[in-house]
């Protein structure tokens, strides 16, 4: 490479030629040089040029770095004191101009790097630090760039380290030095040592302290700050918390030393940062008050008996997940800074199929053992849904979830959005249960309960519409805490309108009597749980767990995208969700997750940080504990439109929406999920979901040919140089080749209109007289095949056998899987099946076959020859030769025998050479076919 570098000044003037070599050239030099496409306009100038002329010993300074290097690593740094690299002659980076003597210049060039390195720093502070500096004497320690930059930006950092650290001492040249050498001095014998032919080259503390780790060294000795970092066993949970270990040590650190304190520091971490974020926390706390009254309203089925006054308790629940979902993903749980943690609101159909289980079973003769036997099963789900959380991501399977059909998901979600419409119903007009009976007709219809729901309704539909218009983030909290304002304005204008009454008609909420917000723990008596009747709730908690993993790898993908947020790691966010929804298990509450929209409003506010996610649980916490009482005075209908409104949206999103963007299956899929998990059971629908895409999927991939291609013998052959005489004769016969390319993956609902393809090609071909000897399956493009696909080709191989065709497979070259699974129905070669690595081989020996014929006519031709000496024997023509051969034998032989008498007959060169030996027969039948001539 270095001769290459010093003879670019005696190539330039032939750099355009590709194959040519300039007579100019040095004899020296490289011969081969191609440096196409080179454009004269690119040619270095001679400015250039004299700084290409100066890699040569840029590169030799390197090496010699290097080797430093590697014996600094070799030395002990307690001996041997004052000892510094060889002194030597060095060019820096620099054109001539700028450094014309070939001496060291490094100085000038640090003073002006730590004047641009330093540039963001304050005037005054700049001044100083370039003044100190500077007067560095290097005269001591030779003159190796890479040593004196070392003791530069060491004095830098020491430097700085002394303005912000007043404790420290103060640094002059001559510490500066001491320290500088203590660092990179050697461990070498004395002269007074004994040395001899069997003293270690490395000395005995040197081996232990390789032996014990690397050498340890301080802050100061280290000036790249390359800390070493360890590992425990469980890197996935050590990830979670190392992200965030150094900066809260760091923080605890500046606490515990007052004296490093100032009053814009103070400013700006208690005050001015905190402040930033409020209207983001005040925002979020809005959205999960909103969310509490709403879903943790009806946690549970509030038309059951044993049920009917846990409104409260399902508020607190909600706010317990609320918070320890918050805090675990605010502290450093979720790659999202701002990533906000709330109930999983669309398990709530699972509640209350399982409350409805428990009761069945139990009956509600004890309403207390009722209510504990269901806590205990919403808790035990909640571990549960957490576990399996916390084991796809702890083995990195959170990339399979995205296996999941979509279409299953989307008809779950407009199977939420039923449910929630029905809640809706019954939460605003009182019903016990919804069922679609004339009797629940009549009674939404009866003029006492139909403003109830009517109202609310016309409100959701009523800011549905509108929000489409009006592109303003804060529209939807804007209108629903308008309702209660609107709702106790007008009570007060009418003084008939009093609260005990509207409470007694179903316009207001009952209170919740003056209950904490911890009461509902006092429900948990394990002495009284039916531990039978939540064993009975298993299936559904997996189909909880099952529902809930599948949100994570849409929102967390979907938040990212909004966001720019590129690094996000969903195995991360996995473990994070598992930990908090085992958490939330733990202190009795239910399941939680990253919220897609309420983490976008929260971030586009201000709240992209993880302060902005801890103040937003602490505010939570906070209205948990003090803002119980005001249940008595929410309007039923401000719940009732937000549970509208976000059921008209889901149900919107499943079936509105994809409607041409799912086929017609799919969609079909859709409709009959939404349907029986309305009408019928939440988890049987998603189990009739899970069988329609199964047979959705098994038939659209059944309409797809397993068949890439078909071609005859006569048009795909092997890449063998045959002579003219062969190839004459394989393009006549080639027809008895039929070859079957194959793709995909061969499973039963493909392999039944492949069977019944190739089978009506070989009964077709044989009512035709022009039946096939060989057929060639190739596997090449075959992904993979299950026990039926393989039953078929025995089946196939059976069959032709009976009628003379002989199977071939071609394409198992390093796909030992097929072939063994094949073989697992008795397809080898005993079975007189022939297997091939590529479809070249099989081709070639279908090719030889069939040029036996060939040969065996000819050997027949020769002998006929030699018996007749020189009769004058009539030869028949063809037509006659033809109804000869098709006497006797099967139409592929009678093929086959008059294909070679053709070749024989008519094929030039091939006759009238028979008599001559090799290689000249091989010669003149070669030569034949470009001439006529004798």
């Amino acid at each position: 490479m270095l001769e290459l570098l010093a003879s670019v000044p005696t190539k330039l003037h032939h750099l355009s030629f590709c194959h040519q070599s300039s007579p100019l050239s040095d004899a020296s030099s490289t011969t081969n040089l191609r440096p196409c496409r080179i454009k004269m306009e690119n040619i270095p100038s001679a400015k250039k040029l004299a700084q290409v002329n100066n890699l040569k010993s840029i590169v030799n300074n390197v090496r010699q770095d290097t080797a430093e290097l590697a014996v600094y690593a070799l030395s002990d740094r307690r001996s041997m004191r004052n000892l510094s690299p060889a002194s030597r002659q060095r060019n820096i980076y620099l054109s001539p101009e700028e450094n014309p003597s070939p001496g060291p210049n490094f100085n000038n060039l640090m003073s002006k790097s730590q004047e641009n390195s330093y540039s963001k720093v304050t005037d005054g502070m700049t001044e100083s630090i370039i003044s100190r500096a500077r007067p560095l004497n290097t005269e001591n320690h030779g003159k190796s760039s890479l040593s004196n930059g070392f003791r530069c930006y060491l004095s830098l950092n020491l430097q700085c380290d002394e303005m912000n650290d007043p404790r420290a001492r103060p640094i002059t040249n001559t510490s500066l030095d001491n320290d500088f050498e203590e660092s990179l001095s050697f461990n070498l014998p004395s002269a007074s040592s004994n040395l001899s032919e069997q003293t270690p080259l490395l000395q005995q503390d040197i081996r232990k302290r390789d032996q014990n780790g690397p050498v340890p060294i301080n802050d100061q000795q280290d000036v790249e700050r390359q800390y070493p970092t360890h590992q425990g066993h469980w890197s996935k949970i050590s990830d979670l918390i190392e992200s965030s270990k150094i900066e809260k040590f760091q923080r605890f650190r500046l606490i515990g030393r007052p004296k490093s304190w100032d009053f814009q520091s103070l400013w700006l971490k208690s005050i001015q940062t905190p402040a930033q974020v409020l209207p983001a926390v005040t925002l979020g706390l809005l959205l999960n008050i909103l969310d509490a009254l709403s879903y943790g309203m009806i946690l549970f089925p509030r038309g059951l008996a044993p049920f009917s006054k846990l409104g409260p308790a399902g508020i607190s629940m909600f706010y317990v997940s609320c918070i320890v979902s918050q805090l675990v993903f605010s502290c450093g749980g979720s790659g999202f800074k701002g990533g906000v943690g709330s109930e999983m609101i669309e398990v709530v159909p699972f509640f209350h199929s399982m409350a409805q289980l428990i009761l069945d079973d139990m009956g509600d003769g004890n309403p207390s053992a009722v209510v504990a036997t269901t806590l205990v099963a919403y808790a035990s789900s909640s571990i549960l849904t957490g576990i399996v959380f916390f084991l796809i991501g702890h083995f990195s399977l959170g990339h399979i979830v995205g296996f999941i059909p979509r279409h299953i998901l989307i008809g779950s979600i407009g199977g939420v959005g039923w449910f929630l419409l029905n809640t809706g119903l019954e939460v605003t007009a009182h019903l016990d249960k919804m069922e679609y009976k004339t009797t629940t007709l009549q009674k939404l219809l009866d003029p006492e309960t139909l403003l109830l729901w009517l109202i609310p309704l016309s409100l959701a539909i009523f800011q549905i519409f509108t929000d489409k218009k009006l592109n303003f983030k804060y529209y939807l909290p804007a209108f629903v805490m308008l309702i209660p304002v609107i709702f106790h304005t007008v009570v007060a204008s009418f003084s008939k309108l009093d609260i005990p009454n509207l409470r007694n008609t179903g316009w207001i909420f009952n209170g919740s009597h003056g209950e904490p917000w911890w009461h509902f723990y006092t429900l948990y008596n394990f002495s009284l749980v039916n531990w039978s009747s939540v064993l009975k709730c298993v299936p559904a908690m997996f189909a909880l767990a099952f529902f809930g993993i599948l949100h994570v790898p849409i929102n967390v993908p979907s938040l990212a995208f909004v966001i720019r947020e590129d690094n996000f790691d969903i195995d991360r966010e996995l473990l994070a969700h598992g930990a908090s929804n085992v958490i939330s298990g733990l202190l009795g509450s239910v399941q939680n997750y990253l919220v897609y929209t309420n983490s976008v409003i929260f971030i586009k506010t201000g709240g992209g940080s993880r302060l902005a996610g801890i103040l937003l649980a602490l505010t939570t916490g906070v209205f948990m504990m003090t803002g119980s009482s005001i249940i008595g005075y929410i309007p039923v209908m401000m719940v009732g439109v937000l549970i509208f409104i976000l059921g008209i949206d889901l149900l919107r999103e499943a079936l509105w929406e994809p409607r041409k963007k799912l086929k017609i299956l799919e969609y079909i899929t859709v409709l009959v999920i939404v349907i029986v998990m309305g009408i019928y059971d939440f988890v049987a629908g998603i189990f009739v979901g899970i069988g329609l895409a199964f047979l959705s999927l098994v038939f659209q991939t059944s309409r797809l040919s397993a068949i890439r291609a078909i071609y005859s013998g006569e048009v795909a052959g092997s890449t063998v140089r045959r002579n003219p005489a062969q190839s004459w004769y394989l393009k006549n016969v080639g027809k008895q080749i039929l070859v079957f390319r194959l793709t995909g993956y061969l499973f039963f609902g493909t392999i039944a209109s492949f069977e019944k393809k190739v089978c009506s090609m070989i009964e077709s071909a044989a009512s035709s007289e022009q039946s096939f000897r060989f057929v060639v399956f190739d596997f090449f493009l075959v992904t993979g095949i299950d026990y039926s696909s393989a039953e078929v080709f025995g089946r196939l191989n059976r069959n032709m056998s009976k009628k003379g065709i002989c199977l071939i497979l071609s394409g198992f070259g390093g796909r030992e899987e097929l072939q063994l699974t094949l073989e697992s129905v008795g397809i080898n070669q005993s079975s007189g099946v022939k297997m091939f690595k590529d479809l070249n081989s099989a081709l070639e020996d279908c090719e030889n076959e069939l040029l036996k014929t060939l040969y065996a006519s000819q050997e027949s031709r020769n002998q006929q020859t030699m018996l007749v000496g020189s009769l004058d024997v009539p030869k028949l023509p063809i037509s006659h030769l033809n109804a000869l051969v098709g006497s006797y034998g099967s139409p592929r032989r009678s093929q086959l025998r008059l294909a070679a008498a053709t070749t024989l007959d008519e094929c030039p060169g091939v006759a009238k050479h028979l008599h001559l030996k090799e290689p000249l027969r091989l010669i003149l039948q070669i030569f034949s076919i470009l001439t006529d001539k004798k």
